[in-house]
């Protein structure tokens, strides 16, 4: 069953609200945070796509993490969508969106579209 919305625990220092906004070249849908500018996003920075900005962390931390999705082992985040140099939550993946350097813990959307 999806969850009926994005979490709302995201990490220290930022200022971005989640929200429903990527899908997969399969159909399915995950949790990003949305922001404005790199001080909405904490220790990440603030990259935006097609006029929406998305909260992203250095790759170079993490160089296994493919274009789409790949899962990374429940590591030391205390939040949702945190940097997967330090894991994922065990109902998130880590997420790196085609067109943008950088990647995060994004928890899935359900059919309807919530998070």
């Amino acid at each position: 069953m999806g969850r009926i919305s994005c979490p709302s625990d995201v990490p220290s220092g930022d200022a971005a609200k989640p929200q429903c906004a990527l899908r997969t070249t399969t159909g399915s849908k995950y949790c990003a945070l949305i922001c404005q500018a790199d001080s909405d996003c904490g220790t990440g920075s603030c990259q935006k796509i097609m006029g929406t900005g998305l909260c992203t962390y250095d790759t170079a931390r993490l160089n296994s993490v493919p274009a789409l999705t790949a899962e990374v082992d429940v590591g030391a985040n205390p939040t949702h969508y945190g940097d997967p140099a330090t894991g994922c939550e065990s109902d998130e993946q880590a997420v790196r969106v085609t067109g943008l350097k950088g990647d995060f813990c994004s928890p899935q959307c359900d059919s309807s579209g919530s998070c």
